[in-house]
């Protein structure tokens, strides 16, 4: 059994050896302050809940099973598979995907002059279904890589 979370903003460290890091989280997130966001972000990280802090992966944390599932979006998914396929499939996560291959080809941040070729490589991307190698060209032939 837990002990009872202590008043918002005191808890320090790593969860007790009795428990796992969702029930810590949640029962140290219970309040309605606390709730306001967490009702948004915690079910990503519970969907890497198989993967320790170093990147590990056990489905056991102090030999209690870990439950990665959650909700994304209002759709349900049961592991780090099902949250990867979730935003996969989204515009936005797309469109940032598509984003960061252009940041990282230009080689700096992007700025208001490269938004035409940021419009121009996502609309690729979404217009391939996803595919890489159209990606690629699209970031290649792109007024922002071409230009000194």
């Amino acid at each position: 059994m837990l002990a009872p979370a202590p008043p918002v903003g005191e808890r320090r460290g790593d969860p007790p050896a009795n428990t796992t890091n969702r029930a810590w989280i949640v029962a140290g997130t219970q309040a309605p302050v606390c709730q306001a966001c967490h009702n948004i972000f915690d079910s990503i990280g519970f969907g890497l809940g198989y993967f320790d802090a170093l990147g590990r992966f056990s489905t056991t944390e102090h030999g209690l099973p870990v439950d990665p599932s959650g909700t994304l979006l209002g759709m349900p998914f049961v592991d780090h598979l099902g949250l990867a396929a979730l935003l996969a499939n989204t515009r936005k996560a797309q469109d940032c995907f598509a984003q960061q291959w252009l940041t990282y080809a230009v080689g700096r941040n992007l700025g208001d002059a490269d938004g035409p070729s940021l419009a121009a490589v996502q609309a690729r991307f979404a217009a391939t279904s996803q595919d890489i190698p159209s990606l690629i060209a699209a970031v290649a032939g792109s007024a922002a890589f071409l230009a000194p």
